[in-house]
């Protein structure tokens, strides 16, 4: 803060949070205590004419010249957007009110994210932290509750929202630490040590997963629930399996049907290895450019002529005769009801063109909107 009289940092520190806002407009919560923070020095620095209102001119300019041009051409698709995805999914907390949602992220923190070994270091190094003399303490803590209130209250949850408060959380662990090595250095040594070597397995073991290797244990705590301290599995994020599973045959059958012309396919599926993510990865592998793979919309009126006027959108339509998606998945409800609508009713313009078996068990089909 004692750089703000400085013009280049004072332009520098902006022209940073409209590329932060570029890059995704929740970067606005991120940043609101630094900016009020900020706002406020800058006031001070101000009224002490250290600040200059040439400054504070071609600082706003330079801001809303690099942000307002995007803003102002995307901001009805963001808050048409934003008021469909704040909804929360069906495995999130369900009252708002409630021990289970205040408590969600904490859940996320310790099996997720910071682990249930580094989450009492965290509170130890928050606790020495609040007693200690730094001016960074006010700062740090309240930034801290700030977003895992503001998350809190957002009916929406996802791990990845709070994931700014994980270098905050780091800075509390490493001052655990520093507060350990003063207390014993022997001790403090050891500590950090044995972590760290923690950290290094850990990593490792996710990195690397051994097939069919499984080994969980965990424990209830009270508020939060189960945790898992120890979970090892070769459950990882699967690249397209093009030998077991049918990306490739589907883009190649699309492709020839449609004569080489582009094309919107829907996609009613979201299976672990059957996706909209792996098959976009398989057409971008293998060149399919002119297939363009669409989600289905989060919400939709369950009527015949919703379903129909939607279908009629795309080209084709991709979907499972058994297992549509997990119950978590936030357009679920969607993509069951078009599902059941193409199985259950027969229609002239839905014209069947291949269908593919799974290793689980299951039928892809892919249909041809004919109009």
């Amino acid at each position: 803060m004692e750089k703000i009289g400085n013009n280049k940092y004072w332009y520098c520190f902006l022209a940073a949070c409209a590329f932060a806002m570029m890059t995704k407009w929740l970067a606005a919560i991120y940043l609101l205590p630094i900016i009020v923070l900020f706002a406020y020095e800058s006031y001070k620095r101000f009224r002490r004419k250290e600040l200059t209102s040439r400054s504070l001119v071609i600082g706003a300019a330079l801001f809303f010249g690099i942000t307002a041009p995007w803003y102002s051409a995307n901001l009805g698709f963001i808050l048409k957007e934003t008021h469909n995805t704040i909804l929360p999914e069906s495995s999130d907390p369900q009252q708002l009110w409630s021990g289970a949602n205040f408590f969600f992220y904490i859940y996320q923190f310790i099996t997720f994210q910071v682990t249930i070994f580094f989450v009492p270091l965290a509170l130890l190094g928050g606790f020495f932290l609040a007693r200690s003399s730094s001016t960074k303490r006010y700062f740090i803590l309240s930034y801290i509750l700030f977003l895992y209130l503001v998350f809190t209250l957002v009916p929406n949850k996802d791990p990845r929202y709070t994931m700014p408060i994980l270098i905050f959380i780091s800075i509390l662990i490493a001052y655990c630490f520093v507060q350990l090595m003063r207390f014993s250095k022997i001790l403090g040594i050891i500590l950090t040590a044995v972590f760290i070597g923690y950290i290094i397995v850990l990593f490792s073991f996710l990195s690397f997963r051994a097939p069919t290797f499984h080994f969980q244990r965990a424990k209830q705590l009270p508020l939060v629930g189960w945790v898992d301290y120890i979970n090892l599995n070769d459950n990882s994020a699967h690249a397209p399996d093009n030998d077991s599973w049918p990306q490739k045959q589907i883009h190649e059958v699309i492709t020839a049907d449609a004569q080489r012309k582009e094309v919107k396919v829907l996609m009613l599926i979201d299976q672990e290895r059957f996706n909209l993510g792996n098959f976009l990865i398989d057409r971008e592998t293998n060149k399919f450019w002119n297939v363009l793979t669409l989600p289905a919309p989060l919400t939709l009126d369950q009527t015949e002529e919703a379903a129909k006027r939607t279908l009629k959108e795309y080209n084709y339509v991709i979907i499972a005769k058994e297992h549509v998606g997990v119950s978590a998945t936030r357009n679920i409800a969607v993509l069951e009801y078009l599902t059941n609508f193409i199985q259950l009713h027969s229609v002239d313009w839905l014209i069947k063109i291949a269908s593919f078996k799974t290793p689980n068990k299951d039928t892809i089909t892919v249909y041809k909107v004919s109009l």
